[in-house]
């Protein structure tokens, strides 16, 4: 639902046929040039440039080509704390942090049922938001009683994870579980507004010492789910520290036995359930788009 009224698209200005120095060339036609890192640093002669990181690198690119480059960088902005952390290490800068805008006034809390929901692409290699924990868990929990709930999990599905997927179905057979992949932002918006509890599993299990990027960077599935009245019971690591204060607005958590001491806790007292809901509802309105436009002016107006 994105207005592109005047948005004009242009060939990539930093690859392309022309030789290295008309692509340089080329960046003086622009007043600024914002520039979605991969851990390169652009060589740009526009009269403003930004560097804008959304992952976590863990390695050192503190070079002289570098150091040479920033020398045109007006800003460098990173999307949470969490990344921020890394990125200053990494290249021995000082970035700041301007929050993705997430569209908070979309979603709404809808007739609430017992429905544990997680969102999240299924078999991202780089990025696993680990759904077969999920799966294990809630199975867990199933036997031991839980049976009047429901796990369902949304994603967007990557060609060739298929049968992945199809074994994810395989584990969820027999209990009250549903995945659906690639669905419509109004099916997503649906369940959002029924789920009571929402669940992110992100980071869990991996090394994030070596790779910090296998946590969650931010979490703006989360942040839309608080603010449909979901209460979120999330990984304690990345950018979700930074969205859920433990006990206050959703709760973290680091082992699979908090996972489910916590979600027990929410199903077996509906006064805490409605408590969380409500105070992580008014949480997601920090990370709302007029927020995040209200900080990028600030940052325009002092470059």
């Amino acid at each position: 639902n994105l207005d592109l009224t005047g948005v004009n698209f242009v060939r990539d200005i930093f690859n392309g046929q022309s030789n290295r120095w008309q692509r340089i060339m080329s960046t003086t036609r622009y007043d600024l040039v914002f520039f979605l890192s991969d851990g390169s640093i652009p060589v740009s002669f526009a009269r403003e440039n930004i560097l804008h990181f959304q992952v976590p690198f863990n390695r050192n690119f503190k070079t002289l080509s570098n150091a040479a480059k920033f020398l045109k960088v007006n800003a460098v902005v990173c999307n949470s704390q969490f990344t921020k952390a890394y990125i200053d290490l990494a290249f021995g800068i000082k970035s700041r942090v301007i929050y993705p805008p997430v569209d908070v006034s979309s979603f709404s809390p809808g007739k609430k049922e017992n429905i544990i929901l997680s969102v999240g692409r299924f078999f991202g290699p780089s990025h696993p938001k680990k759904q077969e924990i999920m799966i294990r868990e809630f199975v867990g929990l199933y036997k031991k009683g839980l049976k009047n709930w429901k796990l369902i999990l949304v994603g967007g599905l990557t060609s060739g994870n298929e049968e992945d997927v199809e074994r994810l179905r395989k584990k969820s057979t027999g209990y009250p579980i549903r995945i659906i992949t690639d669905s419509s932002f109004p099916v997503l918006k649906d369940y959002y507004g029924r789920a009571k509890i929402y669940w992110h599993a992100a980071g869990y299990g991996e090394n994030l010492e070596e790779n910090p990027q296998k946590a969650e960077h931010f979490g703006i599935t989360t942040v839309e789910a608080m603010s449909a009245g979901c209460v979120p019971v999330v990984f304690a690591a990345g950018g979700q520290l930074e969205i859920v204060d433990d006990g206050k607005t959703g709760y973290v958590w680091k082992s699979t036995e908090e996972l489910r001491e916590k979600t027990l806790a929410l199903t077996k007292d509906e006064k805490l359930l409605a408590d969380l809901s409500q105070k992580a509802a008014i949480r997601s309105k920090d990370f709302s788009i007029g927020r995040f436009f209200d900080n990028w002016e600030a940052l325009l107006s002092n470059l």
